[in-house]
């Protein structure tokens, strides 16, 4: 008989299933900018469109990083990229990118 990972991962797990330790690091889910450009534009993300706006949102709004996590959606919106504060703010509260509307912003 061969013993699988999933037993393994069951033998060495030290605590009940779903229950997180008392001491833990902040765990952050972030979809890249071209990615969130990308379906935005309509585009492929390797597209030419959409490397202009992302070298555009860089350079008006700093790294990317701090694009995606620091800023409020109003302050992103400053950059001219139709849809691109609401984009990151519904990533931000895990709701799907291409739930994006022209509609929702009116």
């Amino acid at each position: 008989m061969t013993i699988g990972v999933l037993y393994r991962v069951e033998d060495l797990a030290d605590r009940p299933k779903h229950k997180k330790p008392k001491r833990t690091h902040p765990y952050y889910s972030i979809i890249p900018l071209v990615n969130i450009l990308s379906e935005i534009l309509k585009v492929g993300a390797v597209s030419k469109k959409v490397m202009n706006n992302y070298n555009a949102a860089l350079e008006s709004l700093g790294p990317e990083l701090s694009i995606l996590h620091n800023l409020s959606p109003k302050a992103i919106d400053k950059a001219g990229i139709p849809l691109l504060g609401e984009a990151v703010k519904r990533m931000c509260t895990l709701k799907y990118i291409s739930a994006i509307s022209v509609k929702d912003q009116k």
